[in-house]
C-alpha cells in the first residue's frame, strides 16, 4: 500500500461513505490539478473532513499543498442533516426522521464539530 493508499484509508475511516468515493474525490482533484483548471476546491457539507483530507492529500502530492492559488473552501452549518421534506422518499425520511424539514441537531445524524472536522 502507497502512502497515499494509506492515508485515505485512515481518512475513509471517519467517512460517511465507502472507499471509492474518498478515493473518486482524491482523483478529481489530482485530475484537476493535473490538467491545469484553475480555482478553488469547495465542499459543502463536511462532516469529519474526509473528502477535504482528500483534496488536501492530492495536492500535497503534486507539491502544490503550500500553493496560494488554490485553496479547499469547507462550508458546514454543524448542526447535522435536515430532516427528509415531503418529496423525499422513505429512503431518507427513515434514516434522518419524519418528512417536516425540520433540523435535526440532537439526533447527532452526522454533526460534527470544526474542532473535529480540523483534528
Amino acid at each position: 500500500m502507497t502512502a497515499t493508499e494509506s492515508f485515505l484509508a485512515t481518512v475513509a475511516q471517519r467517512a460517511l461513505c465507502r472507499w471509492p468515493t474518498i478515493v473518486n474525490t482524491y482523483d478529481l482533484a489530482s485530475d484537476c490539478i493535473h490538467r491545469g483548471v484553475v480555482g478553488d476546491f469547495v465542499e459543502c457539507g463536511v462532516y469529519n473532513g474526509s473528502h477535504p483530507a482528500a483534496m488536501w492529500r492530492a495536492l500535497a502530492d503534486v507539491g502544490g499543498a503550500d500553493d496560494e492559488c488554490r485553496t479547499i473552501h469547507l462550508f458546514d452549518s454543524f448542526a447535522g442533516i435536515p430532516r427528509g421534506g415531503p418529496d423525499d422518499g422513505p429512503d431518507i425520511t427513515d434514516l434522518v426522521g419524519k418528512a417536516d424539514g425540520a433540523v435535526i441537531t440532537s439526533s447527532g445524524v452526522s454533526v460534527c464539530s470544526r474542532a473535529n472536522v480540523e483534528a
